[in-house]
């Protein structure tokens, strides 16, 4: 299993040795004819539960939440309300390490 650390971008200052943690960025996740759409189920309405069943890893949770443009407060989706699984997350997940390692 990955560290789930990984994808933090870290550096270390040349003068100090300090390392240096930067903020990581999300890519914007258009809709695509792809994706799948679901009505949230009790049982099923927490992000990290959606990504496991989709994508068979929890932590990348984020997806749906960047793509439903949910508040990052909570993990909680209403019950009944409708959301978009972006089903090319080999392309997501590119564009965040391309987004990330530009810097």
């Amino acid at each position: 299993m990955a560290n789930r650390y990984s994808r933090i971008g870290k550096s270390t200052d040349k003068t100090t040795s300090n390392r240096i943690y930067n903020s990581t960025l999300y890519p914007q996740i258009h809709p695509s004819n792809s994706d799948i759409v679901i009505f949230v189920k009790d049982g099923t309405n927490r992000l990290d539960l959606l990504a496991h069943k989709y994508y068979s890893n929890p932590n990348l949770w984020w997806v749906i939440s960047q793509a439903n443009n949910l508040s990052g407060d909570t993990f909680f989706i209403p019950t009944g309300q409708k959301i978009r699984i972006p089903a090319d997350i080999e392309t997501i997940l590119r564009d965040m390490d391309e987004l990330n390692n530009a810097r």
